[in-house]
């Protein structure tokens, strides 16, 4: 007869599986697993780092002008997600993989990937553009409706922004009453452009989760010193602080970045404020970031053109109430691949996230650096794409204690084994599950001890 192992005992193992999938299917095996392994303070165990908080986890590849069909999703070396490249579809499990196979990123925040659904080929003039909103911790995605701006796939993505809040956003941002469900979301995109009599414009497009149709407004600067402006956006995804979303836009005629604040989604009121930061050099292309330490809005750009220092530009307040900005950190970017003989390498501003920095280099590698300690580690390597088309990704962060119950929800109870009969004809009844399980369940995932297959391919 067989003898239970303690509680302290099981904890001591499953707290040295390094594997999150492998924990995953422990915590499908039973009732009485999944109660330990779901403990808080288990989680907080396994994923100490977090505190609760996001962590970097991966980035997605936002290259749109190629057939990229599946793996465009790079965990970073650390991840829960594992080493291997995988589909966004690998995390959905309501819509046909077809549908996000040519599935551009456009944002994510909190678990929320807006996606950009690009035209198959040799599609003709009919087609209608949509986005649709992933929510990678329950496994759905849902389609929005069609974008009314002709614009939306005929303009280069620097002239489009995006941005998708959460329900915690909207309540700590612009008063609005958003409902307490995890699931709710607002989608934005702005675009930029000129209005023949008031000039440079902002369209402001939202989506909120129920709505039957986008709402639209625009703000234009016709009456201001920036009505002449022309330029683009440096970054397509938002930096969401405050519950307000924030864009760098470069300008090329006033040689010099300035700040997208959009103050209002309701309304679409977007505040333009220039920066003291000068533009140096035609591929000059910093980056907004949020501090970890403050969280403070920051902009991060290498000091020159191949140099390996990074500067990190803050807003101070002063004692009149006024603020500027100012260059408050010069962190050195350490390159081990370098010889002491070779140049150093051009590099180029990705993104931040939870205090990591993605940069590139002339030969389309990339790498993560820490800010903090300004150590660089490569992460992918795609000097095979076309050299014409400029890198661009989309960070993910994931609370991956959320993302682990959410995915363990998503398993039916009806997927857990009921507790044994008593009597000697127990065990033979148990393997004879357990058996029918793997035969049915072996080329399509994991199985629990009834043959339900539980979706851990997330993993």
């Amino acid at each position: 007869m067989a003898v239970s192992l303690p509680d302290d005992t099981l904890l001591e193992i499953f707290v040295r599986v390094n594997d999150a999938a492998t924990l995953f299917r422990c915590a499908a095996a039973c009732w009485h697993w999944r109660h330990l392994i779901v403990d808080p303070s288990f989680l907080r165990c396994m994923w100490p780092d977090q505190s609760g908080a996001a962590s970097f986890a991966a980035f997605f590849n936002m290259q749109r002008h190629r057939d990229q069909g599946a793996k465009v999703l790079v965990p970073t070396p650390w991840s829960p997600l594992g080493r291997g490249r995988r589909a966004i579809s690998s995390f959905v499990h309501n819509v046909p993989s077809s549908l996000l196979y040519r599935a551009a990123p456009l944002v994510c925040r909190r678990g929320l990937l807006l996606v950009h659904l690009l035209p198959p080929r040799g599609a003709n003039h009919s087609w209608v553009d949509r986005v649709a909103v992933c929510n990678l911790l329950v496994g759905r995605c849902e389609l929005l409706p069609p974008v009314m701006d002709e614009l939306m796939g005929l303009c280069p993505y620097d002239h489009h922004g995006c941005a998708v809040l959460s329900g915690d956003d909207c309540r700590s941002g612009d008063g609005e009453q958003s409902p307490g469900s995890t699931s709710f979301y607002k989608v934005i995109i702005i675009t930029t452009g000129r209005d023949p009599l008031h000039g440079f414009k902002f369209d402001v497009h939202t989506f909120s989760c129920g709505d039957e149709s986008w709402s639209m407004h625009t703000k234009c600067f016709g009456d201001t010193i920036d009505s002449n402006t022309i330029g683009s956006l440096c970054q397509t995804d938002a930096i969401v602080h405050q519950g307000a979303a924030h864009w760098l836009f470069r300008s090329w005629n006033a040689q010099c970045f300035c700040l997208v604040k959009l103050e209002d989604a309701r309304s679409g009121d977007i505040s333009f404020t220039r920066l003291p930061i000068p533009v140096m050099h035609a591929e000059d292309r910093p980056c907004l970031g949020l501090t970890t330490t403050q969280g403070a809005l920051s902009v991060l750009r290498m000091q020159e053109a191949a140099s390996s220092k990074l500067e990190i530009w803050r807003q101070q307040e002063e004692h009149d109430g006024t603020s500027q900005w100012l260059c408050t950190d010069t962190v050195e970017l350490i390159q081990p691949w370098r010889k002491v003989t070779e140049q150093i390498d051009m590099l180029y501003i990705l993104g931040e996230n939870c205090g990591k920095l993605l940069v590139s280099d002339r030969r389309r590698r990339v790498y993560l650096a820490d800010l903090e300690t300004g150590t660089v580690e490569a992460v992918a390597d795609w000097h095979s794409l076309h050299p014409n088309i400029p890198l661009d990704v989309v960070p993910l962060e994931m609370d991956w204690a959320a993302f682990f119950l959410s995915r363990l929800g998503t398993a039916s109870e009806s997927s857990f084994p009921h507790p044994p009969p008593a009597g000697e004809a127990a065990p033979r009844r148990r393997r004879r599950h357990r058996g029918r399980g793997r035969r049915k369940t072996r080329s399509r995932g994991e199985a629990t001890d009834e043959g339900k297959e539980l979706n851990s391919s997330a993993w």
